[in-house]
């Protein structure tokens, strides 16, 4: 593990850098970075990517990430481990350097001397600062939506709300350079995406024959598009259903119509499909209001992974206000369409 330094916030590093950054590391202490005559040198950099396990028992591999405090910590404990092939922070990995720190006397006082960084005067006054614009994103939901979410089954969706409007806040003020911030706040409001049509999934579930037919690896793939299909024709869309929606697996739109399968595209062709079954399916009347409803979801979708998964493009400021502007009515449309309406709003807009 190497230590990244004065990142706020920190640059996407490629594999390559992050490799090197290691060694670095490992012969700082060698004079003039000399190898012991019969150690052979390093291997040339080469290109490398996301790596999947096939066998059941992977070989040992060494994974090299940043360490780092963010600016924006609150606490010393907020210091993250950066994947090395996405560079963003990640979970896990913070997570299994704490499980080494008991019996890794190197790493832990790497990490305490980061966690040093932040004095306790510093914590207080960035506590401070994240409660205030914390309570400033709860002011602007509100005015979004019309309503104070009280629904405990939705306080998701009003703790990511509330990120995302702290961080598109944060972009703001950053301008050209703050591109990560967009992308936190564009994956967060795809997990606000994720969270309305799985309720919406949840009150109008897919038919058992369908799903059935869906697993079907022969069947399978006709028999969803006949259904996607079959709901094109029935939800009105004047258009083609987005090439990302159709190309998803049978068997992975069944899995997430079960809720085994947290995927946004996945989960949107199921809630498409369920809609054929149901006449009072809130995705018809929503298609009416937003002809390009789907297309626009499709695109939030397609916006995280390039973002994500290694193209390492970030949004721009009108892409994100854009997507925020698609969460807010989805949520206002889908989940509080009633009282939204019933405060003279206009839902369609």
């Amino acid at each position: 593990m190497a230590q990244a330094r004065r990142l706020a916030p920190p640059p996407r590093p490629s594999p390559g850098e992050v490799i090197a950054a290691a060694r670095a590391a490992a012969t700082a202490g060698e004079p003039d970075g000399a190898r012991p005559e019969n150690e052979a040198s390093p291997p040339p950099m080469a290109q490398v990517s996301r790596v999947s396990f096939i066998a059941e028992r992977p070989d040992p591999v060494l994974l090299a990430g940043y360490l780092y405090l963010p600016d924006d910590a609150v606490t010393s404990a907020d210091w993250e481990v950066l994947d090395p092939f996405t560079g963003w922070p990640n979970a896990w990995l913070k997570e299994s350097v704490q499980a080494r720190l008991a019996d890794d006397g190197t790493l832990a006082a790497l990490v305490a001397g980061i966690e040093g960084q932040l004095t306790d005067e510093d914590a207080e006054k960035r506590r401070a600062e994240y409660t205030r614009r914390r309570a400033e994103a709860a002011v602007r939901i509100e005015r979004r939506l019309g309503i104070r979410i009280h629904d405990p089954g939705h306080q998701k969706i009003l703790q990511l709300l509330t990120e995302v409007e702290a961080d598109l806040a944060e972009a703001r003020l950053l301008a050209d350079v703050g591109g990560r911030y967009r992308q936190t706040a564009v994956n967060n409001l795809g997990k606000v995406l994720e969270h309305v049509f799985a309720t919406v999934r949840d009150a109008y579930p897919l038919a058992e024959n369908l799903l059935r037919q869906l697993r079907d690896p022969v069947l399978g793939p006709k028999a969803l598009r006949a259904a996607i299909d079959r709901a094109r024709e029935l939800s009105e869309i004047s258009g083609q259903v987005p090439d990302g929606m159709r190309k998803q697996d049978g068997d992975q739109v069944a899995r997430a119509a079960r809720g085994h399968l947290p995927s946004l595209r996945p989960l949107l062709v199921a809630v498409l499909l369920a809609s054929a079954e149901h006449p009072d399916h809130p995705l018809r009347s929503s298609i009416r209001h937003r002809p390009d409803l789907l297309d626009q979801l499709d695109g939030t979708t397609q916006l995280r992974n390039q973002g994500s998964h290694g193209e390492d493009r970030e949004p721009t400021a009108h892409e994100a206000d854009d997507v925020l502007d698609l969460a807010y009515w989805t949520v206002s449309h889908f989940l509080f369409q009633q009282t939204t309406a019933s405060r003279g709003l206009d839902v369609s807009t």
